[in-house]
């Protein structure tokens, strides 16, 4: 059976598998003509940790740092020929962002995602997104090496 893929959300943070998984995602979203969705989505406990010590400014000017690389992203994607191009940016619990909140919000058929984003011992304590979203998913995930 052939799936003809509608609505694809990639997950990126900057490392070299979500990368690789952003481009995946341009192809397969390029040969269906779907709508493409990238979002990141930043750990809020991250988030709260790193804001304690830091002013508002400076948390308003990362911000404005990522959206600007998102922008990018979705510039690219559309130079590649992806007609339909989003960007997501939360802070929030990315496993349920990319597996489930996202996904139901945006009628999303297909989530794309790099297999090794995080660090090792996060991996051994915790599971990676990508693994998370292979087993708790309610539509097909695409995991790139």
């Amino acid at each position: 059976m052939i799936m003809n893929y509608q609505h694809i959300l990639v997950g990126i943070d900057g490392s070299k598998a979500a990368d690789r998984a952003f481009e995946r995602a341009i192809a397969v979203a390029k040969g269906n003509q779907a709508t493409l969705d990238i979002a990141q989505i930043i750990p809020d406990g991250d988030f709260a940790v790193s804001a304690v010590g830091l002013s508002a400014n400076l948390i308003a000017h990362e911000k404005t740092i990522i959206q600007a690389k998102l922008a990018e992203k979705v510039e690219y994607a559309q130079q590649q020929g992806v007609r339909n191009v989003n960007s997501i940016l939360k802070f929030s619990t990315p496993r349920q962002e990319l597996t489930k909140t996202i996904p139901e919000a945006r009628n999303t058929d297909l989530i794309i995602l790099g297999t090794s984003g995080q660090g090792a011992i996060d991996r051994f304590v915790l599971g990676s997104v990508a693994q998370y979203a292979s087993t708790h998913a309610k539509i097909d995930v695409l995991l790139v090496r």
